[in-house]
């Protein structure tokens, strides 16, 4: 009788070292483990550093880069002004929470919202799933634009990073402003089709991508607006950002008084009373600071058939994403762009 209850007690803690040995293993290949809330915060001088509660997914070209800037002049919002990348890359999701709190604001205790920005969340993988890991109760924001137009500024973008300097239209000779537009045809399309592996276009099927965020998280979780209703006028979508958030100390903030367009440039220029969004002139007098720099890349013409070609291709996948969301945005040609010389320029929020 002893012998077999020794033989019973060996066999079961040799069960429970391989389990443990299994669950280990499993953590170090999935990352942290499960948070039922996010951990405590870390307090310094009385501030204190959380995790976010609120992320802004996407979508790359998409305006994220205004959308975080105008959100951060909320006095209860405090923002990572970097793109941290936590749940995309897996070199740094496996350093851990507390590796994704030190690129965190300190914030203080009027500041409720703790929201970062990755616009590369929307499409990878494996994010929907890491973020519900952490926070199931995240509140993520999405804007969306034309996915034409977007897959335009997209390879505008790798255009400018090719050259080390803009693109200029009115710079462009016939022959360089001919390559480009060849370089745009093979970037996007293969044996004369859209080629549904490139990068630009692969992004704008969003629909496919929002289904695999909706496995994760219920619908009233994820704001989702069009990038060109946000670009003719901003405050709407913030004041229903305002809701959406659920800001626990609402104050009465006005946000056409922070927030003001430059009629010359159509540049969007912001205003507060402190922090990053300000900068100083040489006199030490306090100046706005508006999206210039790397916003408002010129846009070349498409090559003759492509932009007919790409509206076509990107119709159904519209059309599904739509009835997803419940919301039908204006995405027709021509729409939220600027004619310039023999091209586009884009509204500043890229």
């Amino acid at each position: 009788m002893m012998k077999s209850l020794w033989t019973l007690l060996v066999v079961l803690t040799a069960s429970l070292l391989l389990f443990l040995i299994y669950v280990m293993s499993a953590g170090r290949s999935l990352g942290p483990l499960t948070l039922e809330e996010p951990s405590p915060a870390r307090t310094k001088d009385g501030k204190t550093r959380r995790l976010p509660n609120a992320l802004i997914i996407g979508v790359k070209k998409g305006g994220t880069r205004a959308l975080l800037e105008m959100l951060s002049l909320h006095p209860a919002i405090a923002v990572a002004h970097q793109e941290v990348h936590y749940f995309d890359r897996d070199e740094n999701y496996d350093l851990g929470i507390e590796w994704y709190r030190k690129h965190m604001p300190w914030t203080n205790s009027e500041q409720d919202i703790i929201l970062e920005k990755s616009p590369a969340y929307f499409v990878a993988k494996n994010v929907a799933q890491r973020v519900h890991k952490l926070n199931p109760k995240m509140r993520l924001i999405l804007l969306l634009r034309n996915p034409v137009t977007r897959a335009m500024s997209d390879f505008m973008q790798g255009a400018h990073n090719k050259r080390g300097r803009p693109v200029q239209l009115d710079s462009l000779d016939d022959s360089s402003l001919k390559k480009l537009q060849a370089d745009l045809r093979k970037r996007l399309t293969i044996g004369g089709t859209v080629n549904s592996k490139s990068g630009p276009i692969r992004i704008g099927c969003y629909n496919k991508h929002l289904q695999r965020w909706l496995k994760w998280f219920p619908r009233q979780q994820i704001f989702v607006a069009s990038t060109e209703e946000f670009t003719s006028n901003p405050v709407p979508i913030l004041i229903q950002l305002e809701k959406f958030l659920s800001v626990d100390k609402p104050v009465a903030f006005d946000w056409e008084k922070h927030i003001t367009k430059n009629t010359n440039t159509n540049f969007f220029c912001l205003e507060s009373n402190g922090g990053a969004t300000r900068k100083k002139k040489s006199d030490g007098k306090t100046a706005k600071r508006c999206l210039t720099g790397s916003k408002g890349r010129d846009h070349i013409p498409f090559p003759a058939g492509l932009e007919e070609k790409l509206y076509r291709y990107f119709a159904p996948y519209n059309q599904k994403l739509f009835q997803t969301i419940g919301q039908k945005f204006n995405w027709v040609r021509g729409r939220g762009n600027w004619v310039r010389g023999r091209g586009v320029i884009t509204t500043g929020f890229e």
